[in-house]
């Protein structure tokens, strides 16, 4: 191996619900390692380019794909106030060689919703990415998230997205009962991250309350029990399944 020797590879990440402003996004990390994130206008897909520099190509190309995992899934939970339905990630070009040589080589986002207006958030994102470390825990809460968020019908999603924040107390010790995960955890999980979510109390039990997020899955769930019509109960799902996913998506960005 040359100590000039580089792999560059380049990744699209189908995306939906993110449009950046800076159309062209470049990192350089303090080893060298350089990511890429390009979109065209009104595409669909992002591009992102890895460029590992000193290393062999069987290092370098599992090193690129890792980060580009990283970019994937710091894309998919920091997300602020857009929802991002992203992946599967594919690679689409690879090389290796000499730095000279390639430092001339180039290889060759559904409805976009949002924008990244601030370049400097890109950037952070990229920055996280190569310094993108996770628990076996939190590996497997994201992965579902992820998961959660493609699909295209409302009440699907934000059904899952609810086991996704039941699968969270559970993994990371929440549950009052590490062994029966009930709904009273997640709510405490919503309510630790925003006081402000409405509450009301539970028709099956008044002496205890719900979040406005627990009561539209219960009121769906559980319509005969609680004499409700599945299908208003279902519209108003889908009306607060924005705000729950966003809510969810901050949560389980925090999972060490």
């Amino acid at each position: 191996m040359s100590s000039t020797d580089v792999f560059k590879a380049e990744y699209t990440i189908p995306v939906a619900g993110i449009s950046f402003v800076d159309r062209s996004v470049e990192w350089t990390g303090a080893d060298g390692v350089r990511l890429w994130l390009h979109q065209e206008d009104g595409d669909t897909m992002l591009r992102l380019e890895v460029v590992v520099p000193n290393t062999t190509e069987a290092d370098g190309a599992a090193r690129a794909e890792r980060i580009a995992t990283n970019v994937l899934e710091v894309l998919t939970v920091d997300h602020g106030d857009v929802v991002i339905h992203a992946g599967p990630l594919q690679l689409s070009g690879r090389v290796f060689g000499p730095g000279a040589i390639l430092g001339a080589v180039r290889l060759a986002a559904s409805a976009v919703v949002a924008t990244y207006a601030d370049r400097a958030r890109v950037e952070a994102i990229l920055q996280a990415a190569l310094n993108y470390n996770r628990s076996p825990a939190a590996g497997s809460v994201r992965l579902m998230y992820r998961l959660a968020l493609e699909s295209p019908q409302p009440v699907i999603r934000y059904l899952a997205v609810y086991s996704v924040l039941m699968l969270l107390a559970e993994v990371t010790g929440q549950a009052r009962d590490p062994n029966h995960v009930v709904q009273s955890d997640v709510d405490a999980i919503l309510l630790a991250e925003d006081r402000g979510i409405p509450t009301s109390p539970d028709p099956r039990r008044p002496s205890r309350s719900e979040t406005e997020f627990t009561r539209a899955r219960n009121d769906f769930i559980h319509a005969e029990d609680r004499g409700r019509d599945p299908r208003q109960a279902a519209r108003e799902m889908g009306a607060l399944v924005y705000r729950f996913t966003n809510l969810a998506g901050r949560i389980v960005a925090k999972v060490p």
